[in-house]
């Protein structure tokens, strides 16, 4: 197995534009070998790791590219052994270009006279519940909304408590489990339901890619419940080059964390560091994944927005990642969202 491993691994090199020299051979195998120990990697077969290697060996160069530019640091992560279309039709389950988002209040119509000041972090403030992992599944809009009832629910006075995506991922029927949602229509299902249930109570069980059945669509006695939903600024669904970040940042700091739909095709491989809108651009059309934006900070030369994930706290800071603040990175200002106990 050894040898025929050697023998493809020397194929692959000589055929393959990227590393010339032995040395750089060397180094990005042990690259390689070093990632495939840290997450734990297991391939199947000869052809399988040879197949992975030479995407990783491709996804090298997306990251020295992506260096280039910006203020966000991109290395390897967890994601290096998948393609871009991979890693987009296995994480990325937001659809914009399939619903626009329905008409609801907005907290702040009016654009803002002044730019954002000082800042905010709502994880200091007890609001937020631990960075979770949706796995492999196009689940994010689920976790999302989940997220934002939880800190909207335990900021009208209520305890602090992990609630179910799995309940919305299996029950919800007008979006599509695995296959990608909307928060907004998660935000319905959630009100029509009666509320949610606990992540103990109705555990998450889609990490493999199956949505599965709904044991409960209409919990006996939910953990939490909603009255309807909002935008914290009016919504944006075209280049979305002049959100009004400014009037976000002032809601957060005086209301909440937002539940927030971004273009996260660039995070595949982000490590660290605020990422820029010339790393990530605003377009509503390449929206492709919800995640919950729980802070700002704007006391310095470049402000930024303090976002969690729902890829675990192996991937970026800990489980989040900083967007540049003011030139709607990512396209964070393009649907905004929060909720009504």
């Amino acid at each position: 197995m050894r040898v025929v491993l050697l023998l493809a691994l020397c194929a692959l090199a000589a055929a393959y534009s990227y590393p010339s020299s032995d040395f750089e051979l060397d180094l990005n195998f042990a690259k390689f070998q070093e990632f495939t120990a840290r997450f734990s990697k297991n391939y199947k077969s000869v052809e399988e790791y040879t197949t992975r290697y030479a995407t990783f060996l491709d996804n090298l160069e997306r990251v020295a590219k992506l260096n280039q530019d910006g203020r966000g640091v991109f290395g390897v992560t967890k994601f290096m052994d998948m393609t871009p279309a991979e890693f987009k039709a296995t994480y990325l389950g937001f659809k914009p270009d399939e619903m626009a988002p329905p008409k609801a209040p907005v907290a702040r119509p009016h654009r803002a006279k002044r730019n954002a000041t000082g800042s905010v972090d709502w994880r200091t403030k007890g609001a937020v519940t631990p960075v979770k992992d949706q796995a492999q599944c196009g689940s994010c809009w689920a976790f999302s909304a989940t997220e934002q009832i939880e800190s909207n629910w335990f900021l009208a006075g209520n305890e602090l408590i992990s609630l179910s995506p799995q309940q919305i991922v299996s029950c919800d029927t007008t979006d599509g489990g695995c296959g990608g949602g909307w928060t907004y229509t998660a935000y319905q299902y959630v009100q029509s339901a009666g509320g949610l249930d606990t992540d103990a109570a109705y555990p998450y069980s889609s990490g493999a890619g199956v949505t599965g059945t709904c044991d409960n669509p209409l919990p006996a006695s939910p953990a939490a419940q909603i009255s309807g939903f909002g935008y914290a600024i009016p919504t944006c669904s075209d280049s979305c080059t002049n959100q009004d970040e400014n009037s976000m940042a002032q809601y957060m700091q005086e209301n909440s964390p937002l539940s927030v739909c971004v273009d996260a095709e660039p995070w595949q491989f982000y490590s660290s560091g605020i990422m820029t809108v010339d790393q990530c651009p605003s377009d509503f059309s390449g929206l492709d994944h919800c995640v919950q934006a729980v802070g700002y900070d704007a006391t310095g030369s470049q402000p930024y927005w303090i976002v969690r994930n729902s890829w675990n706290t192996n991937w970026g800071e800990d489980g989040f990642i900083r967007l540049a603040l003011g030139t709607n990175t990512c396209g964070i200002g393009d649907v905004a969202t929060y909720v009504k106990i």
